[in-house]
């Protein structure tokens, strides 16, 4: 036997992905044992759920970014009206 030999010997053959091996497998139960149509219900449902948690976030981004924005201009405001106080002393 020739090392060559030994070697194909000792290695296990890939699975081959191509199209013409691929085998179709029958839909099986999820991990925590649920029916295939139970867990996309259930991945729907918190799919749906964290949509609504991305939109209730989204919107009060936008609430707080236009209350940073309220905020910033009410100190412009009391600068210049300090700064107009102060030109007025002068």
């Amino acid at each position: 036997m020739t090392q060559r030999d030994r070697q194909k010997k000792g290695r296990t053959a890939a699975p081959r992905t191509g199209s013409r091996v691929a085998k179709k497998t029958p839909p099986q139960a999820s991990l925590s044992g649920e029916a295939p149509l139970d867990a996309i219900s259930q991945l729907e449902r918190e799919r749906n759920e964290l949509r609504a948690q991305l939109a209730a976030a989204v919107a009060r981004i936008q609430q707080l970014e236009s209350q940073r924005v309220e905020v910033l201009n009410r100190i412009d405001w009391v600068i210049d009206s300090i700064h107009n106080i102060l030109e007025r002393r002068n």
